[in-house]
């Protein structure tokens, strides 16, 4: 049965986290940490938690309430093809973050901390602006005034969301994982 497009992204959004939670779990209780197996032991370990929690915590509240759908329903392809995506990638990431980060540059990690900030902010307001676009489920238009980037560039929104993965991958010391999903979506 095709779900919703609000289903759709609340299932895709919240399943990353639960997979990636769920991963790390694993992790823990698999490669015999000392610590309970629910939790995660070194400080790059949660801190890509909690920016993976975060982005799709707040992707799943733009999805509730300020994303506007025009479809009906998204094809079951489309969400096998996004639940795969995002769930492989949770569960692969939290598994292979890099765990003792000990020599990774503290500036590059700043950096990477305030890239991601400043995108993740960037792209909410990104899907502010486009959630005004629609006036009615089938007429478009634009605010009045020039939205946040919409001027100069396209689609800032995808830009910020770029970004915003390449500040969590310099954050939490490059996981190649990371990369990967920052290149594959």
């Amino acid at each position: 049965m095709p779900l919703s497009p609000r289903a759709h992204n609340l299932c895709s959004y919240l399943g990353a986290v639960f997979v990636y939670l769920a991963s790390c779990c694993l992790r823990g209780s698999c490669l015999g940490s000392t610590s309970a197996p629910w939790s995660v032991g070194h400080s790059n370990e949660k801190l890509a938690l909690l920016l993976w929690s975060i982005h799709f915590g707040r992707r799943a509240w733009e999805t509730r309430y300020v994303f506007n759908f025009s479809q009906t329903f998204v094809p079951l392809a489309d969400s096998a093809q996004e639940f795969a995506y995002y769930w492989i990638f949770a569960g692969l990431l939290a598994w292979t973050v890099p765990s003792d980060s000990s020599s990774w540059n503290q500036l590059l990690r700043i950096s990477g901390l305030f890239v991601w900030s400043l995108a993740e902010v960037s792209n909410a307001v990104c899907h502010r602006s486009l959630s005004k676009l629609k006036k009615s489920r089938d007429e478009r238009s634009f605010p009045s005034g020039q939205p946040f980037l919409f001027a100069r560039c396209t689609c800032p929104h995808y830009f910020f969301e770029i970004l915003s993965w390449m500040g969590f991958n310099l954050a939490t010391a490059l996981p190649i994982v990371g990369c990967l999903f920052a290149c594959v979506g």
